[in-house]
């Protein structure tokens, strides 16, 4: 009988593509919601916390209490996301992004509803909390954690990979994931930011929803 570890090498050289293309597509479907919560939010973020910890900081020093407030409560969903996550994942012996998925899908599906109800920026909390979650479905593609929201260490690996490549300590590959993923953020991010502008937030989240659900269809493809 194979451990599963076997299985997981086996798996791989079945769909070499598959994992991959996962960690792009999350990280795209990141850069979509990234957008809508950006023009949506005033300049605040639903996956890039480094940028709304900076807001946060130089809205104390300004005394702008009620953006204080905003930037607060998105980073705390965010990490309560995070959270829930993880004690999901922790559940299952096997990695399954079945579970974190049909969170996500929830979540998104609650933010959909509370756009109806016109309760202003709450109604992109849930969304702030999906992102926490999908950070928790990262995978290792040619040696690069690939799949997560925030995309400094993304740069930084490139520069690295890139870097280790030249002194033949690495593989080219490393790096030319690792630019996919950024790529295919920013490529999310111009998608969500033009949807936003011609359509309104309620058939961006509905178009959110369709977009998970490739994505659920891929990672059944991707980790089997």
């Amino acid at each position: 009988m194979l451990d599963q570890t076997e299985e997981a090498q086996q798996a791989a050289s079945r769909f070499p593509d598959m994992p991959f293309l996962f960690a792009v597509t999350t990280t795209a479907f990141a850069g979509f919601l990234d957008a809508i919560g950006y023009m949506q939010l005033s300049g605040l973020y639903v996956s890039f916390m480094s940028g709304n910890s900076t807001r946060l900081g130089v809205d104390l020093a300004q005394g702008n209490m009620a953006v204080v407030f905003q930037s607060g409560c998105v980073i705390a969903v965010f990490v309560l996301g995070a959270f829930a996550g993880t004690v999901i994942a922790s559940q299952f012996d096997r990695p399954s992004p079945a579970p974190i998925l049909a969170a996500e899908f929830g979540l998104v599906a609650i933010a959909l509803l509370l756009t109806q109800a016109q309760v202003g920026f709450a109604a992109l909390l849930p969304v702030a909390a999906a992102m926490g979650l999908q950070n928790v479905l990262h995978h290792t593609v040619s040696g690069a954690d690939l799949g997560k929201s925030f995309l400094t260490g993304t740069l930084f690996g490139i520069g690295q990979a890139l870097a280790h490549y030249v002194c033949r300590k690495g593989r080219a590959a490393a790096a030319i994931v690792q630019l996919a993923c950024w790529l295919a953020f920013v490529a999310g991010v111009v998608g969500g930011a033009l949807v936003i502008t011609s359509v309104s937030l309620r058939d961006a989240l509905l178009l959110a929803l369709l977009l998970l659900a490739l994505v659920a269809v891929i990672a059944k493809c991707a980790i089997r």
